[in-house]
């Protein structure tokens, strides 16, 4: 269901007709297997990863990047969202999703976990941060799979630390979410 929904709506495009195909449902059930694998590897982290910091650490150049992207698309998505451009929306939060969090600053957070101590708190805190933003705009479009991932992400954060909580705590449910301001 939510793999159709999301190739409805992100094929949408004003004025012009949905060419809606197999493949292209396909590849929305592809993401969706990535957010959800994501998921998986982030409520991983935050098991193995320690419960509080022991000091300061500094954010990587890889933390700072990720993090100044997800900013940019907060800023992009907000922004789209008020012109009623939905699917540029998604696509967009589909982009950073896939290309830039899961493909590449994933694949360097499991380097820095293996760091363990400081390190491996506020990497697992910063994958935390970026999939509870994530999900939160993502809901829309993928309502089931996205509530059901932050159900998990929200016990597994209260259970191993409220460090790990943004900075507003967590809410009942998602789709009673405050929405990720830019």
């Amino acid at each position: 269901t939510d793999a159709l929904r999301f190739a409805l709506l992100t094929g949408l495009t004003p004025g012009k007709d949905l060419n809606l195909s197999v493949k292209r449902v396909e590849a929305n059930r592809n993401f969706i297997n990535k957010i959800w694998n994501a998921g998986r590897l982030v409520l991983n982290a935050i098991q193995h990863a320690p419960d509080k910091t022991s000091g300061s650490v500094e954010l990587t150049e890889a933390d700072k990047w990720i993090l100044g992207r997800l900013s940019q698309l907060k800023d992009n998505v907000q922004r789209l969202f008020e012109s009623y451009q939905y699917g540029e929306a998604g696509r967009q939060i589909h982009g950073y999703f896939w290309g830039e969090y899961a493909d590449w600053y994933l694949e360097i957070a499991k380097l820095q976990l293996s760091e363990g101590g400081d390190r491996a708190w506020l990497t697992a805190r910063n994958m935390v941060r970026i999939l509870d933003d994530c999900l939160r705009m993502l809901h829309p479009y993928i309502p089931y799979v996205t509530e059901e991932l932050w159900g998990y992400l929200k016990k597994a954060c209260r259970a191993h630390s409220d460090s790990f909580a943004p900075d507003a705590g967590w809410e009942e449910a998602l789709i009673v979410a405050k929405w990720p301001e830019p």
